[in-house]
């Protein structure tokens, strides 16, 4: 019937989201695991509170240089986000 099909096709707007959601969770959870070095080390300091890349140099006892570079990679896989004013914190 008509009205069976609508709401087949309303449950499978709303499940698409959470599927989407949670297929793209899965691929950061795997990159998180192959995770290794400085970009391991400053990706366990990081929260989803905004953090000042000298508090996380600090947090990680490394010059800004190699955490700047670490949240650099971090960035590029999707796993972080940078803020204004240099900040930065988990994206998953």
């Amino acid at each position: 019937s008509r009205k069976s099909i609508c709401s087949d096709n309303a449950h499978h707007q709303s499940v698409y989201p959470i599927v989407t959601q949670y297929i793209i969770f899965s691929n950061c959870q795997s990159r998180v695991k192959k995770l290794t070095g400085s970009a391991k080390i400053v990706f366990e300091a990081l929260s989803h509170d905004p953090l000042h890349i000298d508090d996380i140099a600090r947090k990680c006892k490394m010059e800004p240089s190699y955490a700047l570079s670490a949240l650099f990679t971090l960035e590029l896989e999707g796993l972080i986000k940078q803020l204004p004013g240099k900040r930065f914190l988990k994206n998953i």
